[in-house]
């Protein structure tokens, strides 16, 4: 699976032992650590395919969640990362998204582990909630403030697919979502739910494109220190007589 822009939930780094990964083939990395070991921390990654410019950042104390705000080439985006804790998780995903909406410029991109179906007739193998349906209509009410859409179910209407297999409910969720904001759903062109390798979650994806970003322009400048230092004016006379010397007999009067 080829990505450009990675997301990644529990982490489990801590402020002191973040690991070096610009190494790998995603050369910049921005982190939320966590406040304590072996539990949550969320990370950022880029490719050298997706050249980013921090702008601002907000990053959760406990490491749950990580807004990056920037530009993708010229493209003004908004960045969100989040790992809901599995208690109080809808009272606490409507306070972040809250946070989401005052920090969001530009196009905005949501993606984590959200510890809740948001459809679970849908998302649930067993059809059912441990989240009341009042709580979850408080987290639709602030996605669409937002507003943002669930890419993978705008694209695939009721089908079922799922992320997680929860033991304590035993039934399959679709606990892992990404957004995007309404405006530029048009521009997502497919989404995937991974099969689960690495993790006890299975990875989602989605291809994005715009049509109208160009790459960026780089403007050359004189160092005006070259002309003003008497020995480099020196050396450049030097070099250009020595060219015309060289050069006398191909030389022709226009």
């Amino acid at each position: 699976m080829a990505v450009d822009i990675l997301l990644l939930q529990e982490t489990h780094f801590v402020e002191s032992k973040v690991p070096n990964l610009n190494r790998s083939s995603f050369g910049t990395w921005y982190h939320a650590p966590s406040d304590t070991p072996a539990t949550k921390g969320v990370s950022v990654g880029f490719s050298s395919n997706a050249p980013f410019t921090l702008h601002s950042e907000l990053k959760d104390p406990e490491g749950r969640y990580l807004f990056l705000r920037g530009e993708l080439g010229n493209l003004p985006i908004t960045i969100c990362n989040i790992y809901a804790p599995n208690v109080r998780t809808a009272s606490w995903l409507t306070e972040v998204l809250e946070k989401v909406k005052l920090f969001a410029l530009g196009v905005l991109v949501l993606g984590g582990d959200l510890n809740l179906t948001m459809n679970p007739l849908l998302d649930s193998s067993s059809r059912k909630s441990a989240i009341s349906f009042k709580a979850l209509r408080a987290v639709h009410t602030r996605l669409r403030d937002l507003p943002v859409s669930d890419v993978w179910r705008s694209l695939h209407g009721d089908d079922r697919d799922y992320t997680f297999f929860s033991n304590s409910h035993r039934s399959y969720q679709r606990l892992d979502c990404l957004f995007i904001s309404d405006r530029n759903l048009s521009n997502v062109s497919s989404s995937t739910i991974h099969e689960i390798s690495v993790s006890d979650h299975a990875p989602v994806s989605f291809s994005l494109s715009f049509p109208q970003m160009s790459s960026r322009e780089w403007t050359w400048r004189l160092n005006n220190t070259l002309i003003d230092s008497p020995s480099q004016v020196d050396r450049i006379s030097t070099k250009l007589r020595e060219y015309f010397e060289l050069n006398s007999g191909s030389l022709m009067n226009v």
